[in-house]
Parts: C-alpha cells; structure tokens; sequence
C-alpha cells in the first residue's frame, strides 16, 4: 500500500480493491466450476436464472439508479482526508 504519491499527497493506492475484485471473480468462477462437477443440473439452472437477469432490462436500470444514488451520497460520507473530500468525490464518481 502506497500512503505518499510523487507531489508527497496523501493517497491509498487503488491495488488492493483490484485485487480482491479479482480474486472475487476468481473465486465465484471456481466455486461455479465446483458447481458443475458436483451438481450439474443445478448449475444450469442457476447459469440461465444468472444469464436470464442480466439480459432482462430492468436490471441495467436498478443499476443505473444505484450507481447515482451513491454518488449523490457520497459528499455526506466523511472520508477523513483533511480536506481532499471533491477529489475524493471527483475520483469515486
């Protein structure tokens, strides 16, 4: 984890929360792949429940709505970085 950047500002570097992402994916992917060896029926079903979902457009829109609520509510949450609050606001947006 990097705290100082080259102009000597605060900053955590956004590599671990890539990680764990992808670790995250990795994991799920395995987990299906266990799935399917030991359930194979049933992880059809829950591929074309994921794929039915997905494809369904209120889901994109439920998502939509999500992802502005959270920017518009992440000027009230305290980030506790004296004072780099907008660009804390700028990068998360």
């Amino acid at each position: 984890m990097q705290l100082f950047g080259a102009t000597g500002v605060w900053f955590i570097s956004a590599w671990p929360a890539a990680v764990g992402a992808v670790g995250l994916v990795v994991l799920l992917g395995v987990l299906y792949f266990l799935l399917s060896l030991a359930l194979p029926k049933v992880a059809a079903i829950a591929l074309t429940t994921a794929k039915a979902a997905l494809a369904h457009p209120l889901f994109w829109v439920e998502l939509l709505i999500g992802a502005v609520l959270l920017i518009l509510i992440f000027p009230f949450v305290p980030y506790y970085t004296f004072g780099e609050d907008v660009k804390m606001l700028k990068d998360s947006g």
